[in-house]
This record gives structure tokens, sequence and C-alpha cells, in this order.
């Protein structure tokens, strides 16, 4: 009964009510990178894109519901992009969902298997660690983290992403004092 009434059910009701938002893609452009991010994970991604001078360049999928995702969503964020990025803390929750959604439209021939994006989520293409799934997201972990895949697939902003980068991990080593100060109550508690 779920996964044939209610699961389907969920996604209609979800594009009625309009949840989940395509933000800049733009119709016959091919992108470098999309991104999939939801609810807190996508103001960290919007923050990064705009140090990065890549806010506007970078399609992003912002599901409303998050499971079941709708597949239309991310088939037509597959369909303009080489690679996807999906933001996420704590476990591959959207990305796993993703990565079954562009294997089963490849299957069914509704993505020909020469445009099947490559998805980054936890770890890159080489296994090493991308988006962490403990500690939590910021900006500027996503900027060190992504910087030099980034400087790879947007050339033109190298330099800059580079700088942002350097400057993202030089802040992060000051070392910053506060005096040392006791716990007090506030003037309404005895």
């Amino acid at each position: 009964h779920m996964l044939d009434y209610r699961l389907p059910r969920a996604i209609e009701t979800a594009r009625k009510l309009g949840l989940d938002k395509m933000i800049g893609l733009e119709p016959g452009v091919r992108y470098p990178l999309g991104i999939i991010a939801a609810g807190p994970s996508y103001l960290f991604v919007e923050d990064m894109l705009a140090e990065l001078g890549l806010a506007g360049k970078v399609p992003i999928f912002k599901p409303g519901l998050v499971w079941p995702l709708d597949n239309d969503g991310i088939h037509k964020l597959a369909g303009a992009v080489d690679n996807i990025l999906v933001v996420e803390e704590k476990g591959p929750f959207m990305e796993d969902q993703v990565k079954v959604a562009l294997q089963d439209a490849m299957a069914s021939g509704a993505l020909a298997e020469g445009s099947l994006p490559v998805v980054i989520g936890k770890k890159f293409t080489n296994g090493s660690e991308c988006m962490q799934a403990s500690r939590g997201l910021s900006p500027s972990l996503m900027i060190v983290r992504l910087g030099d895949w980034l400087g790879e697939l947007f050339p033109e902003l190298a330099q800059k992403i580079a700088t942002e980068v350097r400057l993202t991990r030089e802040v992060a080593e000051y070392q910053a004092t506060s005096p040392a100060r006791t716990a007090t109550f506030c003037a309404g508690c005895p």
C-alpha cells in the first residue's frame, strides 16, 4: 500500500504544492555542475557559491520533500549537467536516492548512457571524503573541501576560488582567546 499508493501520492501532492524548486537552470545550457541541497544545506550552498563567485552559474535543485525525492527534478537537472553535487548533513540519504534514480533512468532509456552525470556527495570519485557525515557543514568547510575541484570545473574562476580557499584556511587557523567567565544567573533568577 505504501509503495504503490502513498509514496506516489506524496510526490503528486508535493508537485501540486510546488514544494520543489529548480533554481538557475536555463533551457538548452550545459553546466559543468548542478547541486542538490535542501533545508539549511541549501543556505550553506548559496553562501559558498556567493563567496566563490559562482552565484547564478550553478543550477540548484532544492527539494521541499526529501523522501521520496521527485525523480522529475533529478532527471531535469541531470540532463543539463556533467556533475551533480549532493549536499546534505549526516548520511547519504538524498545522495543514495539520486544515484538510484539516475541508474533507473539510464536502464529505462530515459537518460542516454553518455549523458549520465557523475554524482558526488559524501565522497569524491577517488574515494576521498567530500561532504563529511559528522560534525555538520558550513560554507567555510565546503569552500575548503570543494575548492580544488570547483577550480577544475570552473577554470575561469580558478584563481578567485584558490584565493578564497587560502583565506578560509587562514581564518580557520586564527587563535582567539577570551577571558574566563564564571556562570551566572540572569537578573530574574534567584
